[in-house]
């Protein structure tokens, strides 16, 4: 069982940026993960029409060094998540699905 924060994705010159990711236990993340590596379903919208009607992916997945930034678990802080000269890595997966109701012209959505 885990809660999140609410999460922001946006593209942003290759990086997705993820302002922060709380789950119960003691566990916050903040960086970034990879624009060109792993998978990030929504940015299949770049490629064909998201219009309303239609239902996005909402599938993510990155790991490795596609994943960089600081771990804070059980009170611990780890710096330098991800990166090629560390020896911390951090696995990120998350899947769902979002449709965009009919009429929708722009805004927000939100998915459960």
């Amino acid at each position: 069982m885990s809660s999140s924060s609410q999460i922001t994705l946006a593209d942003r010159f290759g990086s997705l940026g993820f302002p922060h990711v709380a789950f119960l236990g003691g566990f916050l993340f903040e960086g970034t993960a990879a624009g060109g590596g792993g998978v990030f379903g929504p940015a299949n919208c770049a490629f064909s029409a998201c219009g309303p009607g239609t239902t996005v992916d909402l599938d993510a997945r990155w790991v490795g060094s596609d994943v960089r930034g600081t771990v804070t678990f059980a009170g611990e802080t780890f710096t330098g998540v991800g990166s090629p000269l560390g020896n911390t890595s951090l696995s990120v997966n998350w899947t769902g699905d979002l449709t965009i109701p009919a009429g929708f012209t722009g805004g927000v959505l939100t998915a459960p």
